[in-house]
């Protein structure tokens, strides 16, 4: 009878913190695959769909913790980067884009090994001024 009684305290106990184990767990999950797997580089600015009113600009990125060479690939109306306009490796965290056409969306993305970073856009504004 004492028996029972603790595994149905303990059933409740579990239904009480159900919510609250698996966020654990998840993060627990969350943990071990970045220590296992390392991070990738990603995107961070112009951030998706911005607008740029000149005709340069910064792209910026995150290194991420994985060893491997990153490349930026960068197309102007291509999301699917069939003939990317620019295909280079980099070393630093960004680069500066200057002569962008008036009017143009461009898409980019970071490829390190095997695997790709989302793919971000900028549109570049059909008034964009030049500064010189």
């Amino acid at each position: 009878m004492h028996r029972s009684g603790m595994i149905v305290s303990f059933m409740l106990w579990c239904r009480s913190y159900l919510i609250a184990l698996t966020l654990i767990a998840v993060l627990a999950l969350s943990f071990w695959e970045v220590l296992i797997n390392g991070t990738g580089p990603m995107p961070q600015h112009p951030t998706v769909g911005h607008v740029v009113p000149r005709n340069t600009t910064d792209l910026q990125w995150s290194m991420g913790t994985r060893k491997e060479p990153i490349r930026l690939l960068i197309s102007i109306d291509d999301p699917d980067f069939t003939n990317p306009f620019m295909d280079r490796t980099v070393k630093r965290k960004s680069i500066n884009l200057p002569n962008l056409e008036p009017g143009r969306t461009y898409y980019w993305k970071l490829v390190q090994g095997d695997s790709d970073s989302p793919i971000s856009r900028f549109h570049v504004s059909s008034t964009a001024l030049r500064f010189e």
